[in-house]
């Protein structure tokens, strides 16, 4: 689930909410696509200045320690088909698991060694991960509505104030002409690969 959901689905989400973006944005700076992409990844990146401190308030929030049962010295535990159950004073049976000190590490504040309620408590994190990408695609979702490639008639002024490179026209210098590879032949090119390698691990 941890590579299905983060690394996969993760990467599809990224490259849907960058790659077009970016796209449109080409279009209306043909003069200035590196500053105009560059601005566009330093935002791109900037977001995580945002979304980690929000991330944290959120976990803050969501997170609850498990229910204590009780310590070793404490509670009658029976083991019935692999699992463990606790007994408390009127004889029902609860399913419970033991933490030591090692386990504790890290967890909660004030938590003591013995035995927790299975299925109680929360680490906070999937309520975390709901709220984010609920918000995420709606920001991105009214975002992406807004999006407007120019006009022709607004592309063609913008295509005559990119400054043109000065030919000599005495030599026999020829104007160099830009190099296009559809999507078919870039898959059987080594660099592709050794691009989508190198972005994707």
């Amino acid at each position: 689930m941890l590579y299905l959901g983060c690394g996969f689905f993760g990467g599809v989400a990224m490259g849907v909410a960058y790659v077009p973006a970016v796209a449109v944005l080409l279009k209306w700076f043909p003069n200035e696509k590196g500053l105009a992409s560059g601005l566009a990844v330093m935002g791109y990146g900037a977001g995580g200045m945002v979304a980690a401190p929000v991330a944290q308030t959120l976990l803050d929030r969501f997170s609850c320690a498990p229910d204590f049962v009780g310590r070793t010295s404490e509670v009658t535990t029976v083991t019935q088909h692999g699992q463990l159950f606790a007994q408390d004073a009127s004889g029902t049976l609860k399913e419970v698991v033991y933490a030591g000190a090692s386990d504790l590490v890290g967890t909660f504040a004030g938590l003591e060694e013995g035995f927790y309620a299975v299925g109680t408590g929360s680490s906070g994190v999937a309520e975390t991960f709901m709220v984010m990408g609920s918000g995420y695609a709606f920001i991105i979702g009214m975002a992406a509505l807004q999006f407007r490639y120019p006009s022709p008639e607004i592309e063609g002024s913008l295509e005559k104030m990119k400054p043109k490179a000065a030919i000599d026209k005495s030599s026999n210098a020829i104007e160099p002409k830009q190099a296009s590879v559809n999507p078919s032949e870039a898959l059987r090119t080594k660099q592709f690969w050794c691009l989508w390698l190198g972005i994707g691990f």
